[in-house]
């Protein structure tokens, strides 16, 4: 990859990811999404699964590969 995202465009593109689950409103499923999304980031910051695999939230051209 040649191309950069800035990142006000990355905090826009992970924005528009929590927007897609605004409408949650049981206590439960917003519980497990949010720790979903807890332990996959610290996995990445590990190094246990490819940091790539959050390039989907933050890059919005890989979403539609």
């Amino acid at each position: 990859m040649t191309w950069r995202v800035e990142p006000i465009q990355a905090k826009l593109n992970l924005a528009k990811v929590f927007k897609e689950k605004a409408h949650l409103r049981d206590p439960s499923q917003v519980d497990y999404w949010v720790t979903r999304g807890y332990e996959r980031l610290a996995e990445a910051e590990l190094h246990h699964t490819y940091t790539t695999y959050l390039y989907q939230y933050l890059c919005p051209d890989v979403r539609e590969i």
